[in-house]
């Protein structure tokens, strides 16, 4: 048995090596069974299957899957949407009533005012209908405007007291004939806020046999350009030096992507994407992994950024920021029974007994 001796400092390559193990692992990391199952329920939902037996047989599609899902999905959501307030806070005592209202009012400004909250909960409903578990993320977005404003006819000393605002910045002035200046400076808007955004199924990993959120480790991934890895303000050395043949999967292949965009003609990989190097899509991994990178003998949870075959970013956390809903929670399991799956044989043998007697009838 190891002691704490034993262990070692974790440095970016042992870092990385211990994501890719636990990414390559995780459900959900390309064309498992998962994903799959989530692609066949897609093209029942569209009508795409059954197939007819045949080529001159009746194409006719009972749209149970597609008529289940939505009738639950509308009921569910009207738990959330009916009424003036998502989330009420009861007070604890007499002194936290007026506390109490404040929370809720802010909790609603913040989930339909500054998120469409609508709009989550819709999606979130439907991943966990159709895909087992929906998923949200929720998290603080750090960003800011720039606003460029002018100045007339300061003092010197006016103008040393307008920059003392840290927001502001000197861009330029120049002085006129009676000493006073007049110029431009650039303010910074913090426009930080509370994000709450559906994840998209196959954009979330998490480890093997999970019971729960609190697991060793999870990730969320997506397609960045460099354009908007610079924006986040990542160091240009390590943007520079991501490869661009590293061993990742294509998302955009992923069976079921294909099967969400192939209705409308846009199941093909635009060949056009880095038509120049800003932008150039590059598969950024979110994780939240527990790591002992100082060799303390205790693991804790980091966040970890890793694109390409680059850390970006890694920092120590409290908690995950995303919120599961399952429909039909599975006992310890993370991933519940699939809703639309169990509609499926429905759709099957209705659609084979109908066409079954569109055939006969044209015969007849």
């Amino acid at each position: 048995m190891a002691t704490i001796k034993d262990y070692k400092e974790m440095d970016d390559s042992d870092i990385l090596k211990a994501l890719e193990l636990n990414i390559k692992s995780a459900v959900g990391y390309y064309d498992s069974e998962l994903s799959r199952e989530r692609k066949k329920i897609t093209d029942y939902y569209n009508a795409t299957y059954p197939k007819p037996a045949h080529d001159g047989n009746s194409k006719y599609v009972s749209q149970d899957v597609w008529a289940g899902v939505q009738s639950m999905s509308a009921s569910l959501l009207e738990t959330f949407s009916a009424g003036n307030r998502t989330v009420k806070f009861a007070p604890q005592n007499p002194d936290d009533v007026q506390t109490a209202e404040i929370c809720s009012a802010y909790t609603d400004y913040v989930l339909h005012r500054q998120n469409d909250f609508f709009d989550v909960a819709q999606t979130v409903i439907m991943d966990g209908l159709m895909a087992r578990v929906g998923v949200a993320k929720v998290f603080w977005d750090e960003r800011s405007d720039l606003q460029e404003e002018e100045f007339n006819d300061l003092t010197s000393d006016e103008l040393d007291m307008l920059l003392s605002d840290d927001s502001l910045v000197l861009l330029e002035s120049y002085e006129n004939d009676l000493g006073l200046l007049t110029g431009t400076v650039e303010r910074t808007i913090d426009k930080s806020q509370v994000c709450v955004m559906p994840v998209a199924p196959e954009e979330f990993l998490i480890e093997p046999q999970a019971a729960s959120l609190d697991v060793d480790f999870c990730a969320h991934r997506t397609r960045k350009s460099l354009t908007e890895l610079r924006q986040l303000g990542y160091d240009e050395d390590k943007l520079e030096m991501i490869s661009t043949d590293h061993d990742d999967v294509e998302l955009e292949t992923d069976p079921e992507i294909l099967a969400r965009f192939e209705q409308t003609g846009a199941d093909r990989k635009n060949s056009a994407h880095g038509y120049i190097d800003q932008v150039r899509e590059i598969l950024v991994y979110e994780a939240y992994i527990n790591l002992d990178p100082d060799a303390t003998g205790e693991a804790s949870l980091h966040r970890v950024v890793k694109a390409g075959n680059q850390i970006l970013e890694i920092e120590k956390v409290d908690k995950r920021p995303f919120v599961v809903f399952t429909p039909l929670p599975v006992p310890h399991s993370f991933y519940g029974s699939n809703f639309a799956e169990k509609l499926v044989a429905s759709q099957n043998a209705k659609s084979v007994l109908t066409r079954s007697i569109l055939d006969h009838a044209v015969i007849a």
